[in-house]
């Protein structure tokens, strides 16, 4: 049984392969192409395919670019869609219209925004959690929106 760093590095190694293999590398002289195509030594390639992590950021920054590998599973091993939510394209053109929507319906008639493109930003955020699933109902997250708009406002004109 293989344990503690080892392990680590055995599942690494393995992620590394299957993520080079799906990005369509060859495995038969994969590490001289890496190589030659990132400008890097053979060794520091051949320690990343045995399952090192990369030392140089940029360099790995560069491998996670090239290859389309995301540099935050290669560190960690779980898929930074897990760390860092995700949504799908309907969800984020719905979320858009919503906070437009919302937008509009605090304005009236004649109206300028009172959102500007942070708070924009921070309600369709809010919004997306909710379609995400993040909030926990649509009342909640309406109540909190128009708090945080009043909010902005009593700040502007202060």
């Amino acid at each position: 049984m293989i344990k503690g760093n080892d392990f680590t590095k055995k599942h690494r190694k393995d992620w590394l392969r299957k993520a080079l293999d799906g990005f369509g590398l060859e495995n038969y002289g994969r590490a001289t192409q890496m190589s030659s195509e990132l400008g890097c030594s053979m060794s520091t390639v051949q320690g990343w395919l045995r399952g090192s992590l990369p030392r140089d950021l940029e360099l790995a920054h560069k491998v996670s670019v090239t290859y389309k590998i995301d540099l935050i599973e290669w560190i960690t091993l779980e898929p930074s869609r897990k760390l860092i939510p995700q949504a799908d394209d309907d969800l984020v053109l719905q979320a858009v219209l919503m906070t437009k929507e919302f937008e509009v319906k605090q304005g009236g008639e004649g109206f300028v925004s009172p959102l500007n493109p942070e708070s924009f930003t921070k309600v369709f955020t809010i919004l997306l959690g909710h379609l995400s699933g993040d909030t926990p109902t649509m009342s909640d997250t309406m109540n909190f929106m128009h708090a945080f708009i009043d909010n902005e406002k009593n700040e502007g004109q202060g």
